[in-house]
């Protein structure tokens, strides 16, 4: 490695999910569920956090599920 390479490597999970909240366990597992009103609210809620830090990406890796792309 470079001795001059720096890392700084963020994971950042999706917000509340529909199947984060599904208490009745004989509904069928949606494998690509949308975000809740809660879960939108948490990832703007992140969004102004890093924008209000100055924070900038050189990169952003995403999965193409609904509940990662749909924000």
């Amino acid at each position: 490695m470079h001795p001059q390479f720096e890392l700084d490597l963020y994971l950042i999970r999706h917000g509340e999910s529909a199947n984060n909240i599904a208490r009745d366990l004989d509904v069928a597992w949606d494998r690509d569920p949308p975000l809740t009103d809660r879960g939108r609210g948490q990832i703007h809620a992140l969004g102004r956090r890093l924008v209000a830090e100055g924070m900038r990406f050189d990169r952003v890796y995403s999965s193409s599920l609904q509940r990662s792309v749909h924000s």
